[in-house]
């Protein structure tokens, strides 16, 4: 036996001997490679924190991330920061490579990003608003998207002298139409109207507008391909009826057969059984399509569109949605960034690019504004909702920025229309903020009369007593959900959301501190109703069971726990003011008053009835006198702003129904505000364990000042110091 593990030590050893050869024993190409790869690796890296920093600065400032991410990429770029010499990096960290400015595997993860963008895109796409408010929103989106269009292709006559059916200024004219209402459904977030009709009807023709803008880009796609396979510019109209009608037709057969097979497509996915299987393997299927409609001469993300969409409207859209934030929010910056990494700033220089950016921003503000809200007047929306609707559509973002980087890296577009597009999308988005807002501070409805059928929506609520039964209740209802086979996804909004769904049925659950609300459609009430009534019935059981067969004696036996693991300094909890040496209480009741009132002097408690309710309840429970003459009584509460320990001493000891029926000596009222992060119960476990020891109990009843007290509780919650070092260093000599 020991000669085997001698021989394993020897083989180990010539194995960590040559291993260095082996690594380093690389062909040119490789090492090349390696290089290549460790760059990227570096690069990535600097993208990831340098977007994180940025596009917080930007949250901060009420805007989109979006932006704080572009600016990153223009000062890194290797038109500025990029192109410096670095230790390691001689010609910069992001040197300028070849025409295409940045490396080959960066821009290729930027692709990556963008399928994962319109994939995200399609799966948000809501089918049933689309099928809802498709009369509002198809002549809204329509007029936006036509009348952008043509703007778009004269702005680009005027300024450049492209002809108007030209790649390029076609390229310009998808540009203009993409609208992006990110911005716009935050500002409607934050004045509550998201269900408005201005807010419907804003989302339904974003949601139109998206899909008649992938339909040209295809078109616009697929005829580029073939032109720049013939060789011809100038594009014919014959040509561009044939080619838009086999685009279309392409285009519209797979957004069928993907919203036909939806459920088949889900059920395929469902086999993956985890909920992050499910999502790469959707994701998965994105990228077939992806790949597909590349081969097919369009582009990429049409094919990831469609792909969201088809499964938009099956139960696993927000399973996919929630497990899709991982990879959104790694590859989804490093795209943005990137595209700010392909704007030279120099080309600003140039007054004829400076006039075209203004032009094209000055075009897109009233494109959308105009083509968008003049027919907005004509579907039941006053002049106040037709402009909140016209301003609505204005931004430009993701999309917009896509298809620009699109049409630059197929060499459609050239750097200084790629700028002036960016110029555009930031004013365009600046805008809408500020302007939107003031136009929804104004009290005034923007319908002659409402547009949405509130029949369409039903609201099942339920009222509880406090938030733990609320609490307790609404997981025993996802469990009972869950063993439905329903989906739920949890949404972080202003009252906890969560969305379920399966197969057809659709429902979503807002919580609130002490309410539920189930919002359904009123043709699955029963099933909903059915299903609630069961698991209330459970709930009801499972207290009546706690209630007679729970054995308290298990909750005992604290006394005998060894341990010199602390989580907390108390000391930081306890005011010396908070200290009562001598208390003058005679039982139970009062003597819990009497630490409340000392705790007053503090400032900490804001509403003493509130703290003293809290406090009673508890003891209702349970009592908390323990055991050798020591009580602790605790509670969360909304009484009090910080966390507060009180002690106080009766020497010649009260009943506090204590669990060795002796009398209590040592009082310890702990407080924690309801909504604290410190977990109190590390904070409960630290008392117990001091107090536990009779040595401990000895010296704090000798304690002769208040700051005794104190610093006796800090002298031995300073000691977990000791003991992490103590078993660092028993660690580190193998003990």
């Amino acid at each position: 036996m020991f000669r085997n593990k001698r021989n394993n030590i020897f083989f180990i050893l010539v194995f960590l001997l040559f291993l260095p050869s082996v690594l380093f024993a690389v062909s040119d190409m490789e090492q090349n490679l390696m290089e290549r790869m460790t760059s990227l690796v570096f690069q990535i890296s600097v993208i990831i924190f340098l977007a994180y920093i940025f596009g917080g600065i930007a949250k901060k400032i009420k805007m989109p991330s979006v932006f704080g991410e572009l600016l990153v990429g223009i000062l890194i770029s290797p038109f500025l920061l990029g192109k410096i010499p670095l230790p390691g990096f001689p010609q910069g960290l992001f040197p300028p490579i070849g025409d295409f400015i940045i490396s080959p595997e960066l821009y290729s993860i930027s692709i990556l990003a963008s399928i994962i963008l319109l994939f995200k895109s399609g799966l948000e796409t809501d089918f049933n608003i689309l099928l809802s408010y498709f009369g509002s929103g198809f002549i809204v989106a329509i007029g936006g998207v036509v009348v952008s269009f043509f703007i778009g292709l004269f702005i680009s006559y005027s300024v450049f002298h492209f002809s108007l059916f030209s790649p390029q200024s076609l390229m310009i004219g998808i540009i203009t139409v993409a609208t992006s209402v990110g911005i716009t459904v935050r500002i409607l977030a934050e004045n509550k109207k998201v269900n408005s009709p201005e807010g419907v009807t804003i989302i339904a023709a974003a949601v139109i507008d998206d899909v008649l803008g992938i339909i040209l880009l295809a078109i616009v796609m697929s005829l580029i391909v073939s032109f720049k396979k013939s060789g011809q510019l100038q594009i014919q109209w014959v040509s561009i009826e044939l080619l838009a009608l086999k685009t279309f037709i392409l285009w519209l057969g797979v957004t069928v057969l993907g919203v036909v097979f939806s459920f088949r497509i889900s059920s395929f996915i469902k086999k993956f059984r985890s909920k992050v299987e499910m999502t790469v393997a959707s994701f998965g299927l994105a990228l077939l399509l992806a790949g597909f409609f590349e081969k097919a001469g369009l582009a990429m993300i049409i094919g990831a569109y469609i792909m969201g969409f088809s499964l938009s409207n099956t139960d696993l859209r927000y399973v996919i949605l929630e497990n899709l934030k991982v990879l959104e929010s790694f590859f989804i910056p490093i795209f943005f960034v990137v595209m700010g990494m392909m704007v030279n700033l120099k080309v600003f220089t140039d007054s004829r690019v400076l006039l075209f950016g203004i032009i094209f921003s000055i075009g897109s503000f009233i494109s959308k504004f105009l083509g968008a809200g003049v027919p907005a007047l004509f579907t039941n929306f006053n002049l106040l909702g037709a402009t909140r609707i016209g301003v609505g559509m204005i931004p430009r973002g993701e999309v917009a920025l896509t298809i620009a980087a699109l049409g630059l890296s197929y060499g459609i577009l050239n750097q200084e229309i790629y700028g002036g597009s960016i110029m555009m999308i930031f004013f365009t988005t600046f805008f809408v903020a500020p302007v939107l807002n003031l136009l929804f501070k104004i009290k005034k409805e923007g319908v002659k009369k409402d547009l949405l059928n509130k029949e369409k929506e039903k609201i099942i609520e339920f009222s509880f007593p406090n938030p733990a039964i609320n609490t307790f209740f609404l997981n025993r209802m996802l469990e009972q959900f869950k063993e439905e086979g329903f989906f739920v996804v949890f949404i972080a909004e202003e009252a906890e959301t969560y969305f379920i769904r399966r197969k057809n049925v659709f429902f979503k659950i807002e919580k609130t501190e002490t309410d539920l609300s189930i919002i359904i459609d009123p043709s699955d009430e029963i099933y909903i109703r059915t299903l609630v009534n069961e698991t209330y019935y459970e709930f009801a059981r499972i207290l009546k069971d706690t209630e007679s067969s729970i054995n308290f004696e298990n909750f005992k036996g604290i006394d005998n726990i060894q341990t010199d693991k602390f989580y907390f300094n108390i000391g930081d909890f306890i005011d010396s003011r908070a200290v009562l040496l001598n208390m003058v209480s005679n039982d139970k009741e009062n003597i819990i008053k009497e630490l409340v009132e000392a705790g007053m002097k503090t400032g900490r408690i804001i509403n003493k009835e509130e703290v003293l309710k809290d406090v009673f309840e508890r003891e209702k429970t349970m009592s908390t006198g323990m055991t050798d003459g020591v009580a602790i009584p605790h509670a969360k509460t909304e009484g009090i702003t910080r966390p507060l320990i009180v002690i106080g001493f009766k020497r010649e000891g009260v009943d506090f129904e204590s669990m060795d029926g002796k009398p209590t000596v040592i009082f310890v009222l702990i407080l924690m505000p309801e909504k604290f992060p410190e977990p109190y119960l590390q904070i409960l476990a630290d008392i117990s364990a001091i107090l536990k020891e009779e040595k401990s109990r000895q010296v704090l009843l000798k304690c002769q000042t208040t700051e005794q007290v104190k610093q006796f509780f800090i002298s031995k919650t300073m000691n977990k110091n000791k003991a992490w070092w103590s078993f660092l260093w028993n660690k580190i000599r193998g003990i």
